[in-house]
């Protein structure tokens, strides 16, 4: 067996259609870079840098998501031609951009969901995209954690956080979406569901987080 070593702090990995993504950054808050495993000719090769950190990164079918927290923001790249899309959005300015604290890209059949919430008191949002129509929606609340369960759609957050780290929203959220009834419901919320995970199985949601 041979053992290849990447430099630089690695944040995510994702199994594509040709490529094994790898996303780095040069520390915790550095610019990050997007590598690419040739699963063909057993290489690695540099495929975009990015001015501030990749936050998530998601394969959907012969497209990989990706979400950052500089810009472009949210970026597409089509593994059958070689292609980048990137899906710009306005900044509410904050010390020279808004600042994110965490994102989750989550796919399925009919769209792709992509949770954001923020450092200091930038706007915190969900948005969907919707393959039909090649449309994004906005949802003006924080998502730390988003999980699919059969009709529903889970999504969970903790609150902005300012810059010694500290929960700055009093009311953190469990939210559902019922994709049969586009309905979506607030389910908990309170100062003692500060929600960072969330897992489904069979019969149970489950959610994990700290006070």
């Amino acid at each position: 067996e041979a053992w290849k070593k990447i430099e630089r702090l690695k944040d995510n990995i994702e199994i594509g259609k040709r490529y094994v993504w790898v996303t780095t950054s040069e520390d915790n808050w550095g610019m990050g870079e997007i590598l690419a495993y040739d699963k063909v000719t057993d290489t690695f090769k540099e495929m975009r840098e990015f001015t501030g950190q990749i936050l998530d990164i998601a394969r959907d079918g012969d497209y990989m998501w990706f979400s950052d927290d500089s810009g472009p923001r949210i970026s597409r790249y089509n593994e059958n031609d070689g292609t980048w899309l990137d899906y710009n959005y306005p900044a509410r300015p904050i010390w020279g951009g808004e600042n994110a604290y965490h994102g989750e890209i989550v796919v399925e059949v009919e769209y792709v969901w992509f949770g954001r919430s923020s450092r200091g008191d930038a706007a915190p949002w969900l948005r969907r995209y919707n393959r039909a129509t090649n449309t994004f929606e906005k949802f003006d609340f924080m998502v730390d954690k988003i999980a699919l369960d059969g009709q529903f759609v889970w999504f969970s957050g903790t609150g902005p956080m300012d810059w010694y780290g500290e929960v700055i929203y009093e009311n953190p959220e469990i939210r559902r979406y019922d994709e049969l009834t586009n309905k979506l419901e607030k389910v908990k919320e309170g100062n003692d569901i500060s929600v960072n995970l969330i897992n489904v199985d069979e019969t149970s949601v489950w959610f994990g987080g700290f006070y």
